[in-house]
């Protein structure tokens, strides 16, 4: 329980009171807590970074105008006290009702997913190639400049703002964010015309809203999902075709295209020839998507 506790990130002196729960009695110790294991230290990922910003917008937003105000310190701890136990109430119940939301999300995709597998053994439904998923990642253009013009705070909030875009518009076309990347974001759809109407619609609402240029790269084919990640070649391809886009540019290999393409959905894509990439041997054909004009 320990090992467990240190996966979580919690401190030593919490990892010296950890004891074995009745819920696991019964249950094959070391299997249960190496399954445990991996589990916390995602989860501790994920709830440190939300208790971080709890931290940061109650500094922000509560303490900070008391103290411009004139208010000491001392007066200060004094009044915010109940205010912190009341949001952090509903910060907790928040993470609480998003868990298991999420969950029940997964546990239904899981078992579709497995009744498709299911029929597609027994030839009851055709494997659909043009559903491979598309991986895809996004970031703000001149971001290193960026800081030095305005600043490393101005430019963390824009880097924010970037990323609650991504996150909306991601999961408008049935995606998610997989992690963010500090200016950027790496993004997981069920397709490739999914994944390129996105990644348009991200570089069109960056514009909108003043942010630096959005340059993507879109990739399709299998991945290997692992405690909320994604790895694999596709992957690799993704994260390679987007650093060599351009300002406000959203290049693809060739399966997104003919994927995005076969799904008919307004979409072109204009041949920019073989690019050499890093880490990859041959040369791979890259195209820059962009929306069909009306009529």
């Amino acid at each position: 329980m320990r090992q467990s506790a240190a996966a979580f990130g919690g401190s030593a002196a919490s990892r010296g009171r950890c004891r074995i729960h009745p819920a696991f009695e019964g249950v094959h110790t070391a299997w249960c807590l190496g399954c445990m294991e991996r589990v916390l230290r995602v989860f501790g990922h994920a709830v440190r970074r939300c208790v971080d910003t709890m931290r940061d917008l109650f500094r922000g937003e509560v303490e900070e105008p008391m103290l411009n105000a004139g208010l000491s310190y001392r007066h200060l701890l004094e009044i915010s006290a109940a205010k912190r136990l009341s949001l952090q109430r509903i910060g907790f119940r928040m993470l609480f009702l998003l868990q298991r939301r999420m969950l029940e999300e997964a546990v239904f995709d899981n078992i579709v997913g497995r009744l498709q597998d299911a029929l597609r053994e027994h030839g009851l439904e055709p494997g659909d190639e043009e559903s491979l998923p598309a991986a895809a990642f996004a970031d703000l253009s001149g971001f290193t400049g960026l800081t030095h013009e305005i600043g490393d705070v101005s430019a963390a909030e824009k880097a924010a703002r970037f990323e609650a875009i991504a996150q909306r518009l991601s999961c408008a076309f049935d995606g998610r964010i997989v992690k963010p990347l500090g200016d950027g974001v790496m993004m997981l759809f069920p397709d490739a015309a999914s994944a390129v109407q996105a990644s348009l619609s991200l570089v069109e609402k960056s514009r909108l809203d003043e942010l630096p240029p959005v340059r993507v790269g879109v990739a399709t084919g299998q991945v290997v999902p692992r405690d909320g990640d994604i790895f694999g070649r596709t992957v690799n391809l993704a994260a390679r075709v987007s650093s060599v886009a351009g300002p406000s540019q959203t290049l693809v290999c060739p399966n997104t295209r003919a994927a995005a393409e076969a799904a008919a959905r307004g979409l072109a894509f204009q041949g920019l020839g073989a690019v050499s990439l890093k880490g990859f041997k041959e040369p791979v054909p890259l195209f820059a998507a962009q929306r069909l004009a009306a009529g």
